[in-house]
Order: structure tokens, then C-alpha cells, then sequence
């Protein structure tokens, strides 16, 4: 709503971001808003300008993209949530600013190789809201190695310390080692506090795809396949489950987790999910 103190005097508005004159609207009654807009007013009496105001109203929610980002497998559809109707979703896929030549949005978006989202809304006068964005990366899917022999089960090593990080244990003289069948601490039972394990071995992969690792630790935990860290989940907290993602081949991949207890509970799980398997701890007989 406008108002002016001299009731002879008329108001004069602008919503194009012009200066308003005798030729602009003259305000009647309260202006409805629907999209961003700069709204300009004069008082004017007599051919002069008594006052001049301006007021910005703008709406700077970005398009919500639904869809997680992260690493994917061959193809990946896009879903992005429209919550303002009266504008249009713009889109681009290679880290451009959209703008109205921009593709529309008007379905979920099927890419097939790395892409950046970078969505907006734009209303009919031009004006635009802040920029969402989302990477989404296919990398190559990492190659299996071939193994002559092995035992089935982990390796692991055992060592004492007291740290708020996992350490370089490669660096380290070890107190005891040996073998087994997964990751369960318990089975090794060093001591209550200040430890540390290394678990390291193949995991066999079933089916080439995407697979989901998870580790829940008090304290801290880092898995790793090959050398990428896939699971970061250290330092020295309660009990936390983390996850990370990587695309494999099928066949024997290396795996390694580090993880320290440093005082109190100590707890570690080790999960995983791939293309027809669910969250799940792994199966012993997959680790050599």
C-alpha cells in the first residue's frame, strides 16, 4: 500500500525498475505482487515531484533439486521440486548461468555422464532468483585384481596410543596381529581403551555397479577401497555411522579399515549396499 500526505497530489508507480512519470499508472488501491519486482513511486503535484521512493521485492528461494548429488552408475535422472508457480524452472548441465534461453524444466532431467545443475526461476518480467546447484559425477568404474591365492578373512593389526585421529598405523610397530573372519572387534578385544586396528584384504564384488559403504564407530573409523578413501569417518566422537560411494568392477578389490578407540564405549559396524543387495553387514565369505 501507497500513501501521500498531500491528498491533492496523485502517486505515480512503476514496476519495470523506470523512473515514474505522468504517463506511468497512477496508484487507486493495493498493489498485488506475484513475482519479484522494483517498485517505484512519485508524488506529484502540479507537474513536480514532491517525493520519490523505491522499494525491492524479491523472492530469493532457489529451485529445490531433489535429487541427492554424488558419484552414479551409466545414468542418472534429476528431479527438481517447482515451488513457485508463477515462474519457469531454466536449467544448464555444464556450470553455465541460466537465463531465459536456458533449457525449461519440465521433467526429470536423464544425464549419462558428469554433469553441474545449475537451475533458477525466472518470471515473465525477468527477474530471476538465486542459482541451485548440484554435481553429479559418473567416474570409471574402478578394475578388480587378480589373486593367485589367498585365505579367506581379514588381516589385522592391533596397536596402542591414544589419539583424536586415525593414525598412520603403517608407521607404527604392531602389539599383536592375526586373522579373521570380519570386522568385529570384539573377537579381538586388546583392551578397553587407547587402541587402535588396522583390518586390510580383498572384498570380493558380485555384480559391477554402484556400491554403498558404511561404518558406525566409536570413535573413529576410515575405510578405504584400494587407495580412495571412500568412508571418512574419523576422529574421536560417539557413536556415528557415515557412508560414501564407489563404482566397482566385478572381482577382488583391496580393502582397509582403520579404526582407534580412545576411551569409553567402543563400537564398529561395517556395512555396505550395492546393485541388488540392501544395506547389509558383509558377508564373511566375501573377504580374503
Amino acid at each position: 500500500a501507497l500513501k501521500s500526505l498531500n491528498p491533492e497530489a496523485q502517486i505515480y508507480f512503476t514496476t519495470d525498475g523506470s523512473k515514474p512519470t505522468l504517463k506511468s499508472n497512477v496508484y487507486t488501491r493495493k498493489i498485488g505482487i506475484t513475482e519479484p519486482l522494483i517498485l517505484k513511486a512519485s508524488i506529484i503535484d502540479q507537474n513536480k515531484v514532491i517525493s520519490f521512493s523505491e522499494s525491492r521485492f524479491y523472492f530469493p528461494k532457489s529451485p529445490q533439486i531433489k535429487t541427492t548429488e554424488g558419484i552414479f552408475y551409466k545414468n542418472k535422472k534429476i528431479e527438481i521440486i517447482k515451488t513457485e508457480n508463477e515462474a519457469q524452472i531454466y536449467y544448464t548441465l555444464d556450470k553455465s548461468e541460466p537465463d531465459e534461453k536456458s533449457q525449461v524444466y519440465s521433467k526429470p532431467i536423464e544425464i549419462v555422464e558428469s554433469s553441474t545443475l545449475k537451475a533458477k526461476f525466472i518470471w515473465k518480467s525477468g527477474y530471476g532468483s538465486k542459482v541451485g546447484e548440484a554435481r553429479f559425477v559418473r567416474p570409471e568404474p574402478r578394475q578388480s585384481v587378480a589373486l593367485k591365492s589367498a585365505s579367506n578373512g581379514l588381516d589385522y593389526k592391533v596397536y596402542y596410543g591414544s589419539w583424536i585421529l586415525c593414525p598412520d598405523f603403517n608407521t607404527m610397530k604392531s602389539i599383536t596381529s592375526g586373522k579373521i573372519s570380519n570386522f568385529d572387534i570384539t573377537a579381538i578385544q586388546p583392551r578397553e581403551d587407547e587402541f587402535g586396528i588396522q583390518f586390510q584384504g580383498y572384498i570380493n564384488v558380485p555384480r559391477e555397479g554402484l556400491y554403498t559403504f558404511y561404518t558406525s564407530s566409536n570413535d573413529g573409523s576410515k575405510l578405504f577401497i584400494g587407495n580412495e578413501l571412500v568412508v571418512d569417518n574419523d576422529g574421536s566422537h560417539a557413536v556415528i555411522e557415515r557412508q560414501g560411494q564407489i563404482v566397482l568392477k566385478v572381482g577382488y578389490h583391496p580393502i582397509k579399515l582403520m579404526y582407534f578407540e580412545s576411551g569409553g564405549s567402543q563400537e564398529l559396524k561395517v556395512n555396505y549396499k550395492g546393485p541388488g543387495i540392501d544395506k547389509q553387514e558383509i558377508p564373511p565369505q566375501l573377504f580374503k
